[in-house]
C-alpha cells in the first residue's frame, strides 16, 4: 500500500481472492490486499474502517483506512457470509449469509463486536448483501429460491424484531450490493446494472439506472461460473467522511472511470 493511501479518499474492490484498492477519484492503484477466499461485499465505519466479507473462511476481517493489516476478525455463524453493511447510527455491523445447507440468515454484530443477533425470513432462500438507510433501517436483498430470476428484497426496520418483505417493479436477475445513496436504495443486479428504488411502504419503485460496461459484466460473469464468486463489490472509504453514495465502475477497471449514482457510463 502507498504511504499517502491513509490520507486519501480510496474505491476498494473486492474480486475474489484480492481486493484492490484505488485513490478516488483519481483511480491510482495504492496497493492490493491479498490471500482472499472468496472476497466478496464491503462495508466502511464512522471512523473509515473496512470491514471485508472473506466467504469461504466465514469470516468478516476489519482494516484500518489504508491499512495492510486485518485489525479484528469477526465471525457469524451461518455459512457463506457474503455482504455487510455498517449502521452509522449505531456502529452495528450486519452480514447476510446464504446458510447453504442450512436457510440464510442476516446476523448484526452490536458495535460490530461479540455475538450476533441473527434473523431469518421465510420468504428468503439465501440472504446475500445488505445496506442501511441514514435512518438505522436496514435493506436486505436475496432469493426466493434456488437459481436466477427469484430476486428478494426487505426490511429490518429499526428496532423491529422480523422483516416486512418488499415488492420490486423492476426484475433483477441476480441479486447484488445494496446501499442507500440519501434518497433512494440502490440494488445491483449482478449482470447488468444498478437500479435505483424509492422505497414505498411494501413496495420499491424504480427510479433510475446505472448501466455497467460490457467489461465489468463479463468479468462478473466468468468468476461466477469457475468460483461461484457473485458479482464486484466496491465502495468508497473517506478518512474524513466515512459515509459516501454508492460508486459502480463504467469498464472492467477502475482506472477507466467512474460513475456517480444516477448516472450512465
Amino acid at each position: 500500500m502507498l504511504p499517502e493511501a491513509t490520507s486519501e479518499d480510496l474505491l476498494y474492490v473486492a474480486d475474489g481472492q484480492t481486493v484492490n484498492v484505488y485513490s478516488y477519484p483519481g483511480g491510482k492503484l495504492e496497493g492490493t490486499l491479498k490471500r482472499f477466499d472468496r472476497a466478496v461485499g464491503t462495508c466502511v465505519g464512522k471512523v473509515g474502517n473496512v470491514f471485508i466479507v472473506n466467504a469461504y473462511e466465514g469470516e468478516i476481517l476489519e482494516y484500518a483506512h489504508g491499512g495492510t493489516k486485518p485489525m479484528a476478525t469477526l465471525h457469524t455463524p451461518t455459512k457463506d457470509p457474503v455482504g455487510c453493511a455498517i449502521d452509522l447510527t449505531t456502529g452495528d455491523l450486519a452480514v447476510g449469509s446464504q446458510g447453504v445447507g442450512s436457510a440464510g440468515t442476516i446476523s448484526i454484530l452490536k458495535k460490530a463486536r461479540g455475538k450476533p443477533t441473527v434473523y431469518q425470513d421465510s420468504q428468503f432462500y439465501e440472504f446475500f448483501f445488505c445496506g442501511y438507510d441514514n435512518k438505522g433501517n436496514l435493506f436486505a436483498d436475496g432469493i426466493s429460491a434456488p437459481g436466477s430470476g427469484h430476486f428478494a428484497l426487505a426490511e429490518l426496520l429499526r428496532g423491529a424484531a422480523t422483516f416486512t418483505n418488499i415488492a420490486v417493479d423492476q426484475y433483477v436477475t441476480f441479486p447484488g450490493e445494496v446501499q442507500w445513496d440519501g434518497k433512494h436504495l440502490a440494488v445491483g443486479n449482478q449482470f447488468t446494472d444498478i437500479y435505483e428504488f424509492a422505497i414505498k411502504g411494501h413496495r420499491a419503485i424504480s427510479v433510475g439506472t446505472t448501466r455497467l460496461g460490457s467489461n465489468t459484466t463479463t468479468r462478473a460473469n466468468t468468476q461466477r461460473k469457475s468460483r461461484t464468486i457473485y458479482g464486484l463489490s466496491w465502495l468508497v472509504s473517506d478518512p474524513r467522511m466515512p459515509w459516501r453514495p454508492y460508486v459502480a465502475p463504467c469498464a472492467s477497471a477502475p482506472q477507466h472511470g467512474f460513475a456517480k449514482a444516477g448516472r450512465v457510463c
